[in-house]
C-alpha cells in the first residue's frame, strides 16, 4: 500500500505544533475525535492507540522534528499550521480549539506508521504561555524570596544497627 492521507476532526489539547516537546523532539497533540473521525480512523489501519478519559476518546498523533531516513538525518520541520480560511497560523493552539488533522499512513517494516502533516484550527481558543524569569527584562527588579516555614529537622542517632525487617 502506498501513503494515504486520512482527515480526522475534533478537540485539541496539548498542542504542540509551533516548537517540538523539548524531551521528545516531537511535535504532537491529544486529537479527541468526534464521531464521523472515530469512525474513519477505525477504518485507517493506523496504529495510534485510542485513549480514553472522561472528555473521551483521543488520539496521539505527532511529527518526529528530525528522522533517519536512508541513514542520513533528516530535518522534518513541524506540520503546515492553517486558519479556518487556509491561511499560516502563528499563534499557538490552546485546549479546546476545534480542529482537523491530515494524518499520513503508510506501510514500514513495523506495520503501518503515521506522521502528523497538517491541522487547520476551525475555532482557536489560544493559548498564552507562562512567563518564566528568563522572559523578564535584565532591568527588572529581583525577586523577593518568601520567608520559609520549614520545620527543621533534628538527626537522631541509633546506636543499634540491626534492622527491625
Amino acid at each position: 500500500m502506498s501513503t494515504q492521507k486520512f482527515e480526522f476532526s475534533g478537540i485539541a489539547k496539548w498542542c504542540k505544533c509551533h516548537k517540538p516537546d523539548p524531551k521528545f523532539n516531537r511535535y504532537s497533540l491529544d486529537l479527541y475525535l468526534d464521531s464521523p473521525s472515530l469512525r474513519l480512523y477505525k477504518k485507517s489501519g493506523a496504529r495510534l492507540e485510542l485513549r480514553d478519559d472522561e472528555e473521551g476518546i483521543f488520539i496521539k498523533p505527532g511529527r518526529a522534528a528530525q528522522k533517519i531516513i536512508k541513514g542520513k538525518m533528516v530535518e522534518q520541520g513541524p506540520p503546515e499550521v492553517v486558519d479556518i480560511q487556509g491561511q499560516k497560523l502563528d499563534k499557538n493552539v490552546g485546549n479546546g480549539s476545534k480542529v482537523k488533522i491530515i494524518l499520513s499512513v503508510y506501510d514500514t517494516v513495523k506495520g503501518k506508521g503515521s506522521t502528523w502533516e497538517k491541522i487547520q484550527v476551525l475555532d482557536l481558543v489560544e493559548y498564552n504561555e507562562v512567563v518564566t524569569v528568563d522572559d523578564l527584562p535584565e532591568e527588572a527588579p529581583p525577586i523577593k524570596a518568601f520567608p520559609t516555614t520549614a520545620k527543621k529537622t533534628k538527626v537522631v542517632e541509633v546506636e543499634d544497627d540491626s534492622i527491625p525487617f
